[in-house]
């Protein structure tokens, strides 16, 4: 089905706009939606135009997007979806679209937001992203703990790739990105998944992680019989430092959990190693890839 063009006889400014269309609308012009746009269906393809709005009502399979030609790009925000690109690259013609859906990462959420960036030339770019987001598409996440996170097989897997998080602009800054895909935010690895309250206080220090043998993320779980400060720590076979996932206060009888995750790391085992008032426990962890 061919796309549905708005046409330049139609007006620059309207009150109310409804799309349904089940394939895409190209703008012709810009066009300023003065109440309330009600995206519907389909994807709204800016076409180097410029689309503002008073309101959004969408509905959360919908998409917008745009198409520029992307030659050492200088902080450029294709459409005005919300994506700054920089680049020393020439990326050539770029599609850029954004969606409103979340997606479970390692079983975490996602935020209601996700770019896929599409460059005509996608290596070698030394390119820097800045991502922004609405604090209501966070589903709960705190915006301290974000981190970006990207997929090159449109969603099936994640690699968690950072970022420093502007809270007060509400935006994350990545920098030294080689090529683009699909991108989103969710909880950074090394925040507690969960802190929960045991029935029991126990009454030694417990070390465990799940599952094991792992690839690429396991869960490390522990707890203390007494309020203490901790470090938790995860080691290669050699000895050496992989990750400090934790270190801090905690309170007796809780059941603390941290993800720790592999994906840059070769098969082999691991150790995570939790030290607290002079005591020492181990748990060896096996990753298989």
């Amino acid at each position: 089905m061919s796309p549905q063009i708005t046409g330049t006889a139609s007006p620059d400014t309207v009150k109310t706009l409804v799309m349904s269309n089940p394939t895409t609308l190209l703008l012709s012009k810009n066009l300023f939606v003065s109440d309330t746009l009600h995206h519907l269906r389909g994807e709204i393809n800016m076409n180097s135009k410029k689309l503002k709005w008073g309101s959004y009502c969408y509905n959360e399979s919908v998409t917008l997007s745009d198409v520029q030609d992307l030659n050492a790009p200088d902080k450029v925000e294709p459409g005005e979806l919300g994506i700054v690109i920089s680049s020393t690259a020439n990326l050539g013609s770029t599609k850029v679209t954004r969606g409103f859906t979340s997606f479970n990462i390692d079983s975490m959420i996602s935020i209601r937001r996700w770019y896929s960036i599409e460059p005509q030339n996608n290596s070698g770019l030394t390119a820097t992203l800045i991502f922004r987001y609405e604090e209501a598409e966070l589903n709960d996440i705190d915006e301290a703990e974000l981190s970006l996170y990207r997929s090159t097989d449109n969603g099936n897997s994640w690699v968690e790739m950072g970022g420093v998080v502007n809270s007060d602009s509400n935006f994350v800054t990545l920098t030294g990105i080689d090529a683009f895909s699909l991108w989103t935010l969710s909880r950074r690895v090394g925040v507690p998944l969960s802190v929960e309250k045991g029935n029991l206080v126990p009454k030694e220090l417990t070390l465990n992680n799940y599952p094991n043998p792992f690839n690429p993320q396991t869960i490390v779980e522990f707890t203390v019989p007494s309020d203490a400060h901790v470090v938790l720590k995860v080691f290669n076979y050699l000895g050496q430092l992989v990750e400090t996932l934790y270190s801090g206060n905690v309170k007796a009888g809780e059941y603390h959990r941290y993800r720790f995750g592999a994906t840059h790391l070769a098969s082999g085992v691991y150790y995570a190693v939790l030290e607290t008032n002079g005591q020492r426990i181990v748990k060896k962890m096996l990753l298989f890839k």
